[in-house]
């Protein structure tokens, strides 16, 4: 019996389209594109949907999400440049997901 790997919610670099993806970020529809984002949402990719419809359903009763606000990173960039470190600081909140209004 072949064991599934877990699929999460995640979001594309841009932040329009919420795929199925793997831990690393390779989405299930084959897009080439790494989805780092994970993101508490409804997957609105359709080749994801299609390619796994009952892994994609379970995330259906979760909002819908349609882009992506950065502000907290580069807030955490600019205090740390400000500050005169050299490494990207750690930041409990990179981005914040912006919600879609309900259909």
């Amino acid at each position: 019996m072949k064991r599934r790997s877990p699929l999460f919610a995640a979001l594309s670099p841009n932040g329009r389209i919420v795929h199925l993806a793997t831990r690393s970020g390779r989405p299930l529809c084959g897009a080439r594109i790494v989805a780092v984002c994970r993101v508490r949402a409804r997957v609105t990719c359709r080749g994801c949907c299609l390619r796994d419809r009952r892994r994609a359903a379970r995330f259906a009763a979760r909002p819908l999400v349609v882009g992506v606000d950065w502000t907290p990173l580069y807030a955490a960039l600019r205090r740390a440049l400000e500050a005169g470190y050299r490494e990207a600081p750690q930041v409990k909140v990179p981005f914040w997901p912006i919600l879609g209004g309900v259909r």
